[in-house]
């Protein structure tokens, strides 16, 4: 069996290469594939595209997100208590549906920062996920423990 943080390393390294595959060849770009550029098509400036970081940490974060409700799941599973008070109720529908609603905020807001601040919106989520590493890792040895 996999431990947690070599589960997480996987995903994230899994997770991060069709889109560093995907970045190569300028000439797939759909307005290369749809021929001349006509007046009325808009052309991003490279300044303005995402880092290839920030998809990648956004796939981590889900993963980080399952790892952790699945963690939970399981400490719970052999006799810990929650200490989050919105999750304090046992069910799973709500442990989930939190883990849900949180991923969309977080990436919803950190893509908000990414128009204003490039590197910090990579930075807020790089410390978001080894946030989320951390209590996955610490729910494991948790449940380990029991």
């Amino acid at each position: 069996m996999l431990r947690p943080m070599s589960a997480v390393v996987l995903m994230l390294i899994v997770g991060a290469g069709p889109v560093m595959a995907s970045e190569g060849d300028v000439s797939a770009t759909p307005a290369a594939i749809a021929g001349p550029i006509q007046k009325t098509q808009a052309v991003v400036p490279l300044s303005f595209r995402r880092p290839a970081a920030l998809p990648a940490l956004y796939g981590g974060l889900v993963a980080l997100q399952v790892l952790d409700g699945y963690t939970t799941t399981q400490a719970r599973g052999r006799g810990a208590h929650e200490v989050n008070p919105m999750l304090g109720n046992g069910q799973a529908a709500s442990l989930w549906a939190v883990r849900a609603a949180t991923t969309a905020s977080t990436i919803y807001f950190v893509e908000r920062t990414w128009k204003k601040n490039r590197l910090g919106a990579v930075l807020l989520m790089v410390g978001i996920n080894g946030g989320y590493a951390a209590i996955a890792a610490h729910n494991t040895r948790v449940a380990r423990s029991r």
